[in-house]
C-alpha cells in the first residue's frame, strides 16, 4: 500500500487545517511563486493560506543520513518518510490572528514530477 495514499485524512489526524491544496510541478516551474502570490493577495479573505514547500522544508531541516543522501541524490524521499516531516510541520503552522478562519495549507511539491522522469 502506498504511504501517502494509506494515510488518514487529514481531518481525522487532528491537525490544525481545514484544506490541504497540492501544487505540482517541475522545479523551478512557478509552484513557489504562484504559492507565495496566492497567500499574499489572498491574506485578508474569510481564510488563512500557509505556504510549505516541501524542498525548501527538507533542506531545510537539521536531517539525518537518509534525507540528505535523497538530497545529494536528487531522489524522491519515499512518502512513509515525507508524511510523519510534513504532518509535524503542518500541525506547528500557528494562526495568524484570534479570529478563527478556515486554514489552507498550500504544498508546494515537485515529487511527482520528479518521480515520472526516474
Amino acid at each position: 500500500m502506498d504511504a501517502i495514499a494509506g494515510t488518514a485524512p487529514v481531518s481525522q489526524q487532528a491537525h490544525p487545517v481545514d484544506c490541504i491544496i497540492a501544487i505540482l510541478g517541475a522545479p523551478a516551474s512557478g509552484k513557489g511563486t504562484l504559492c507565495k502570490k496566492a497567500a499574499s493577495d489572498l491574506q485578508f479573505a474569510p481564510f488563512e493560506l500557509h505556504h510549505v514547500s516541501v524542498g525548501d522544508l527538507l533542506r531545510g531541516m537539521p536531517s539525518g543520513p537518509d534525507i540528505n543522501g535523497h538530497i545529494a541524490a536528487g531522489t524522491v524521499l519515499p512518502g512513509d518518510e515525507l508524511v510523519p516531516i510534513l504532518a509535524a510541520h503542518i500541525s506547528g503552522l500557528s494562526s495568524q490572528t484570534e479570529r478563527p478562519r478556515t486554514k489552507i495549507v498550500l504544498l508546494d511539491d515537485s515529487r511527482a514530477a520528479s518521480s515520472r522522469k526516474r
